[in-house]
């Protein structure tokens, strides 16, 4: 009769608290406010575990198991101003507390995600909706500074390796800041930085092939504010390689046309990227009786090549065709020189020395072996 008495009591009790055997056996603390029940429920795993509540509670606090990762067991902060303040240092995620007169490191919050499974493992996504301007991330002025990639930045954002920019937006150094580029010990660099008196906008394009030794960089083509830029080999220096000569005139030569003409064998092959002085001189006499002619020099030069010559007056210009120098013959006999620089791009090519009447019903022009032949350097 009293086994039987206890047993009722006890389930009486069970009845009274609102706690069922199963409570009892997953091991339950079930607290009771009127009617809305509370549970506190230990984990199905692990343990055993220890709770410790803090010896001075502060309003919106939150426990927090301690790690062995901290020098310090942190104590973090909810929301300790009034909650209706929007202001941003009205609210805080984490406040950590720690132990001032602990050398080394100030700890602060780790948050690891590091899962084994097929996904993508993300260990903190921070989002900010709904308002005129949404900033995702804040950092103010004095927050510290942020390492990607090391754990001892030394500027407000360092990056330990590689920083890449998504090809939507463009890295912007604002104020007329220098893009520095250190040396490997990093106590020295190049700076690149814009012209404080710049008025618009210019983009330089780099070419899309590597460059070679001795090469430089020129403005290849220019589109709106864009400058599309070229390797290009410079010109030699004077005479490089052997690349100079005398020509002499073979044979005599007659000119008869009013169209230039070739004065056969005064030409001499122009090597590429190569600067020549050059000088031709010419013996010629009227070869009949008719009218003293007028004598154009005429030139034939490899494509691309600049060249600046002169006779009584300086000429220059560029590209290929024949270029026109005056050449007056007012004597039956007599010597003409005509002098000037040639400079030679990429391509190579034949200076041809060529010559023209500028009226075909004038005298026929002898060019003399004796006294012609060109000279370059």
């Amino acid at each position: 009769m009293r086994h039987t008495s206890t047993t009722i009591v006890a389930l009486f009790v069970l009845a009274l608290t609102n706690i069922t055997a199963q409570d009892l056996q997953t091991r339950h603390l079930v607290m009771l406010n009127g009617t809305a029940t509370t549970r506190l429920q230990a984990p199905s795993s692990g343990g055993p575990f220890t709770f410790s509540l803090p010896s001075t509670p502060t309003s919106g606090s939150l426990m927090v198991n301690p790690t062995p990762l901290l020098s310090t067991h942190p104590m973090l902060y909810g929301v300790t101003s009034a909650q209706n303040a929007e202001t941003s240092s009205s609210h805080f995620l984490f406040n950590v507390a720690y132990d001032p007169t602990t050398t080394g490191s100030t700890p602060g919050a780790m948050i690891s995600s590091a899962g084994t499974g097929p996904g993508t493992a993300t260990g903190l996504t921070v989002s900010a909706t709904g308002g005129a301007m949404n900033y995702a991330l804040l950092i103010p002025s004095g927050g510290g500074n942020v390492g990607i990639g090391t754990s001892t930045p030394g500027s407000l954002l360092t990056v330990g390796t590689v920083f890449t920019v998504d090809a939507a937006g463009p890295v912007t150094v604002q104020g007329g800041g220098e893009l520095r580029l250190n040396r490997a010990d990093n106590t020295v660099y190049n700076a690149f930085t814009t012209d404080a008196t710049q008025a618009t906008n210019i983009t330089y394009v780099m070419p899309k092939t590597m460059g070679s030794v001795g090469q430089y960089l020129r403005i290849a083509s220019i589109a709106g504010s864009t400058a599309s830029l070229e390797w290009v080999t410079p010109p030699a220096a004077l005479g490089q390689g052997g690349s100079f000569g005398t020509v002499i005139l073979p044979a005599l030569v007659t000119i008869s046309s009013d169209a230039c003409s070739d004065v056969t064998g005064l030409n001499f092959t122009a090597n590429a990227n190569t600067v020549y002085w050059v000088t031709v001189t010419f013996e010629i006499a009227k070869n009949n009786g008719g009218t003293s002619p007028t004598v154009n020099t005429c030139f034939s030069i490899p494509a691309g090549a600049v060249w600046s010559f002169n006779t009584t007056a300086n000429v220059s210009g560029y590209g290929t065709g024949d270029v026109l120098l005056y050449t007056g013959l007012t004597a039956s006999h007599q010597f003409v020189q005509v002098t000037g620089f040639l400079s030679v791009g990429a391509t190579g090519g034949t200076f041809q020395v060529r010559l023209r009447k500028t009226i075909a019903g004038d005298a026929d022009v002898d060019v003399i072996v004796d006294g012609t032949h060109i000279d370059y350097l």
